[in-house]
């Protein structure tokens, strides 16, 4: 694999950037054998991306600071897409594609316009569908747009948002609850909308709607936080 080498970036522009920029989410991987604060998805990479993805294009849905747009480059993709709708979010991604001096597209716009025209290889869609108002339509229109895999990452019926703001039994059975095909429905229009246990996505895409051929389900490394991750493909 190709590794993540700055042309553009001293160390002490490098040190300076770090001082003054507060990253998080996803722990990004520096020149000078620096790195930033986050949560390591390393192990996530390793478990969506083939070793070699020979030129297969790939679009991350809510790429935050880009960590898997980089990972994908690693593997010898070829076009790369980033959406990111926060600003924050997204400036701090145009600040790592400086680091790192890689090609990659990074839009701070929704991803139903890219995808009314275009398609890719591989869609990730990783913690971002429980946000959503229509989660479902969302799928429909991601699978449209997906020629061979898709990546979703999804918080299930043990997920610390959900189980915090429910009360007495349905917090208690949760774990019962994952094992079943179910879509539970926070109680809040922000943040966790929608949680799923891991069947009723396999049920959703697979056999009621086709839009998959087979989805794989597997603990996500974000398990502590009750997440999954079901890998779709064509």
């Amino acid at each position: 694999m190709t590794e993540l080498v700055s042309v553009n970036v001293s160390l002490e522009e490098l040190r300076e950037i770090l001082q003054r920029e507060h990253f998080g989410y996803q722990r990004m991987p520096l020149p000078y054998g620096l790195s930033t604060q986050g949560i390591d998805r390393s192990s996530t990479a390793r478990l969506i991306f083939e070793e070699d993805l020979q030129g297969a294009s790939v679009l991350d849905i809510g790429c935050c600071n880009g960590f898997f747009c980089y990972e994908a480059k690693r593997r010898n993709a070829g076009r790369v897409v980033g959406i990111e709708i926060n600003p924050e979010r997204y400036r701090h991604a145009q600040i790592f594609r400086q680091i790192y001096g890689i090609d990659i597209e990074l839009r701070n716009d929704d991803f139903f316009s890219l995808l009314e025209n275009d398609s890719f290889d591989y869609v990730l869609f990783l913690n971002v569908v429980h946000h959503l108002s229509d989660p479902i339509e969302a799928l429909r229109k991601i699978s449209a747009g997906t020629r061979k895999r898709l990546v979703i990452e999804f918080p299930t019926f043990s997920d610390h948002w959900y189980r915090r703001e429910q009360k007495g039994m349905a917090s208690l059975i949760s774990w019962f609850f994952n094992r079943i095909p179910l879509i539970g429905i926070g109680a809040s229009t922000k943040g966790t909308r929608f949680v799923f246990s891991p069947q009723a996505i396999y049920r959703l895409l697979v056999v009621q709607t086709g839009l998959f051929r087979t989805v794989r389900l597997f603990p996500s490394p974000f398990r502590e936080q009750g997440r999954y991750i079901a890998i779709c493909e064509k």
